[in-house]
């Protein structure tokens, strides 16, 4: 690795704490929730600067920010959320919400659009960046986040009671058909609708 993307992988441990680095040169954000189905990971085998260092961990940690699960009790699942949440705002010297992290990991998460990513990072992480300048659409972020942890209250009424664990499967599809699309209008300077 070059100096500087090892400078920005020690500031990732730091920011961090539980964290290590595996053979296969992926950075585990937090030992437990990996253990248990992959989460909190991203690779730093192809980050050449500290730009694509940043970029990973934007597109791969930002779902454990506001709504992974990957322990049993929701306690557990929040505490896991906080420590990620205050990692994330550490790495980027930010203070997101939950729900700014749930917008952020919508219009980025898992590298649906890197260079989107980039703009973000060279924005100096400005949220208006994010806006889908396509259709100029953006989810509700307070209703998807209310449906998420109705889902999550779901899936543990229904295991208490049935002892499934497929409810996940089946309620999401629902739940994303459900959600609202509310539309931005973005303000022309020359006073004509734009």
């Amino acid at each position: 690795m070059k100096p500087e993307v090892e400078e920005m992988v020690d500031l990732l441990r730091r920011c961090f704490p539980d964290s290590w680095i595996n053979y296969f040169n992926d950075f585990i954000a937090h030992r437990g929730a990996n253990r248990h189905y992959g989460a909190a990971c991203c690779k730093l085998g192809q980050c050449e600067t500290e730009e694509d260092v940043i970029a990973a961990a934007l597109e791969m940690l930002t779902i454990d920010c506001c709504k992974s699960a990957p322990f049993e009790t929701p306690e557990a699942n929040r505490n896991f959320r906080r420590y990620m949440l205050k990692g994330m705002n550490k790495l980027l010297g930010k203070a997101f919400t939950e729900k700014q992290y749930l917008g952020i990991y919508t219009c980025i998460g898992n590298g649906i659009n890197h260079q989107l990513t980039i703009d973000f990072i060279r924005s100096g992480y400005d949220l208006k960046v994010l806006w889908d300048s396509r259709t100029e659409r953006f989810i509700s972020m307070d209703k998807l986040l209310a449906d998420l942890n109705k889902l999550e209250y779901r899936a543990r009424s229904y295991d208490q009671m049935r002892g499934g664990n497929d409810v996940l499967r089946r309620l999401l599809p629902k739940l994303i058909a459900e959600q609202p699309v509310v539309e931005i209008h973005k303000n022309s300077k020359g006073g004509g609708s734009g």
